[in-house]
């Protein structure tokens, strides 16, 4: 199977991402954030470790982290997406290693419909929180947040995850290592002989390592990551420069 490794971006100020999303096609990826899909319009197919869900309105699907998943439609739809990182999940006491939580709002029938009303709810509600930015929203958001995941142990937690299809704890390590020294030092001179040096790996292999499982060649990922920390900034300094 192929897939690749996709960064998640949150706020500074907050451990999480979320956005409004009109999907065409996303390719097999996988990234260690949990991932609230909520399907505001339309239709869209959700193939997760393999196993395809079609998606209409309303309906919701959680996405553990660490899964392979795909999403594409042919259908004009509009999703509410909401990562949360496996830091901040640890944050929380839970394990995102081996729990795994089931929230497929399509399987169960009309009178099981209340428990995903309240997911509805919570995610739509930091949506509209997030946008607003009102005093003091940060807080807010963190409370919905701990409501949330309050939410998911209690009513949705469905066990140990299948070893199946899983990302090998191998190489999860290993790219989230590197990963993390690029997001440190990526405004340094670095190259892939430098990085295949200090991790001991050749620089053939390490050069490969990040076509597969990045899907961009080293210099397309360096370049990718100096690119959203320039937009980062570019838009933290405009909002700064409003409020003043």
């Amino acid at each position: 199977m192929d897939y690749t490794y996709e960064i998640i971006q949150t706020d500074d100020k907050l451990p999480l991402n979320i956005f409004f999303h009109n999907v065409r096609y996303v390719p097999n990826h996988w990234h260690d954030s949990m991932e609230l899909l909520f399907v505001l319009k339309g239709k869209t197919t959700i193939v997760v470790q393999n196993k395809p869900f079609i998606l209409h309105e309303e309906d919701i699907i959680l996405i553990n982290s660490n899964e392979i998943h795909t999403i594409q439609s042919d259908h004009d739809n509009l999703l509410l997406a909401l990562q949360i990182p496996d830091s901040f999940l640890k944050e929380q006491g839970i394990d995102s290693e081996h729990m795994t939580f089931n929230c497929h709002s399509f399987w169960s029938g009309p009178e099981e419909q209340g428990k995903f009303d309240e997911v509805r709810t919570l995610v739509s509600t930091i949506m509209w929180v997030y946008n607003k930015a009102g005093y003091g929203y940060e807080v807010k958001i963190r409370s919905l947040l701990l409501d949330l995941l309050y939410l998911l142990l209690r009513k949705f937690r469905s066990g140990q995850k299948p070893k199946e299809n899983q990302i090998s704890k191998r190489t999860m390590d290993r790219l989230l290592h590197l990963n993390e020294y690029i997001q440190t030092h990526f405004n340094q001179q670095l190259t892939l002989n430098e990085l295949a040096e200090r991790e001991n790996f050749s620089v053939p292999y390490l050069s490969s390592f990040f076509q597969k499982s990045m899907g961009v060649s080293f210099r397309a990922y360096i370049t990718r990551i100096r690119l959203e920390h320039a937009v980062k900034d570019l838009l933290t300094s405009d909002y700064q420069g409003c409020a003043r």
